[in-house]
This record gives C-alpha cells, structure tokens and sequence, in this order.
C-alpha cells in the first residue's frame, strides 16, 4: 500500500523565523490523517510549544480551521485554497507502507518533515543507539578524506573540498544535510548507509530517507550528481530488509560498496578530480 502527502508551510510572521513548515496531511486507502507543529498528540495542542510564536491564539485557530476542513474535504483539494500566508504542497507519494496505519505515516512524515529532530527522530534514534548506527561508516569515510586533504579545514589549496554540514534545499523547502557535499559548479551529494548493521529495519529507513532526501534535492537542482556510500557484505544483501534499502537508492543515485577496494578508491579519485577541477 501507498500514501500521498501534502505539506502545510506559512508564509508570515507568526513565526519568529520564517517561512517554515508547520503541518502534514496525509492520505492512504481511503483515511487521512494530519499533524502540526505544536501538537503533542494529534488534535491536542501543547500550549508550551506555541511560546515560540508571535500569536499563539491565531495559530490555534488556523489549526482548528484546517482540522474542520481535512474532515470534510479530500486533501488534494486544500492546494487551491492556499493564500498568499499559507501554502498546500504536494510531496512524492511514499511507497510501500506495509502495515503502517495512515496516523503512523503522518507521524513519521511530520518528525522528517516539521520537527526539528529530522530524520533521527523520524527513525527513533535516540543517544547511543543513534551513534552506533549512523557515526560509524561515516567517520571511516571522513579519515580516508582527511589523509587525502580534501576535507574542508580552511586549506587555501583545496579549490572544491568536500564539505560537512551543508544545508541543501529541496523541493517543499526543506533543509536536508547530507553526510557530505561537494561543488565545482556542480552539485555531489552523498549520504552513508551502514548494512552490516544488526538493525537491518533501520537502515532499510535511512535508505529510505536518504533515497527521499536525493529525489527532493533533484526536484530543484537537477543536474545534481546523487552517491550512496553504503557498507555491505555479501551476507547482507540476501536480507529482503537491505534489498529493499538498496533497490530505493539505485532508483535515486548512484550506490557505491565502501567495503569494495575498487568502489573506495574511484570514490577518493573521484572526489579529488572534483576538488582541483577549473
């Protein structure tokens, strides 16, 4: 089964900082769903949230609008009444929800797409469970650039290195950072998946997302060049969770194997071409 989403983003100064995304809809077999910023459980307002706003009360109304509205007409619809403070966007449809209920994607879309916990809240990634499955591989590749001198760290020399904690915009404005960016007047992206990793569900997820994040950042740049640096074994790929991982990347990007000796050094070739290129 799939679902369609729909983003709710305003464009004002209800926010201290604008413009922002502030709620999802969400639609599968039938049921719709949606969530917004300062709600602790759906349709329940937290009013401690809300303290970050201007005018708490207008936003609670504009809640309660919306929320009358979903319940009566189909989510589609809401994109012709968007104003010039509120805008209804459409997202890519999400595939392969299995068993999740419509309320559980609007959640998981709501922590990807609203909250500022991202993608580790999205996945329930919390303290070292987190590192363990997502500093790993990436750290490995971060060592193998350093030794290289293509690591952004102020070196003068390096016309192009490969930057960490770069802010990309995607599609429905979201800001996605990638594991690792790099331009010359082109665009590199890469994202790190972790295989070999006992929790095969969620890097099945992080593959998910990152095949997300690479569709999203196309949507706008799309000569962008999409690399999925994954750690993987033999072993791994006979796992329906990682084949599942690996077919939403190579739909997306191109996938290379960091435990391959040949894959790794085109990787660091690669990188170092981009870095001195004119």
């Amino acid at each position: 089964m799939s679902a369609r989403y729909w983003v709710a983003r305003y464009i004002s100064d209800l926010f201290r900082k604008e413009p922002r995304n502030i709620g999802v809809f969400v639609e599968a077999n039938g049921a719709v769903a949606a969530r917004f910023f300062g709600e602790g459980e759906p349709g329940q307002i937290d009013g401690r949230k809300l303290r970050v706003l201007k005018y708490p009360d207008v936003y609670r109304q504009w809640i309660d609008f919306w929320r009358a509205e979903i319940a009566r007409t189909p989510p589609a619809s809401l994109i012709e009444m968007s104003r010039s403070h509120y805008r209804v966007i459409e997202g890519e449809g999400v595939d392969d929800i299995g068993a999740s209920t419509v309320d559980d994607v609007a959640n998981y879309l709501y922590a990807l797409l609203v909250s500022e916990g991202g993608f580790r809240e999205a996945l329930g990634l919390q303290g070292d469970v987190e590192e363990q499955a997502a500093a790993s591989l990436t750290n490995e590749v971060i060592e193998a650039l350093k030794e290289e001198h293509l690591l952004s760290a102020g070196d003068m020399f390096v016309p192009h290195p490969v930057r960490r904690s770069v802010s990309i915009v995607g599609k429905i404005n979201v800001q996605h950072k990638p594991a690792f960016v790099q331009e010359n007047g082109h665009l590199y992206v890469m994202e790190t998946v972790d295989f070999t990793s006992q929790r095969k569900r969620m890097a099945r997820d992080h593959a998910g997302w990152s095949a997300y994040m690479f569709s999203d950042i196309r949507a706008v740049r799309p000569d962008t060049h999409l690399i999925a640096i994954v750690r993987i074994t033999e072993v791994d790929k006979a796992d329906e969770e990682v084949e599942n991982g690996m077919a939403l990347l190579q739909s997306e990007g191109r996938v290379l194997n960091w435990l391959d000796p040949k894959d790794r050094k085109d990787f660091l070739e690669e990188r170092r071409a981009v870095a001195f290129a004119r």
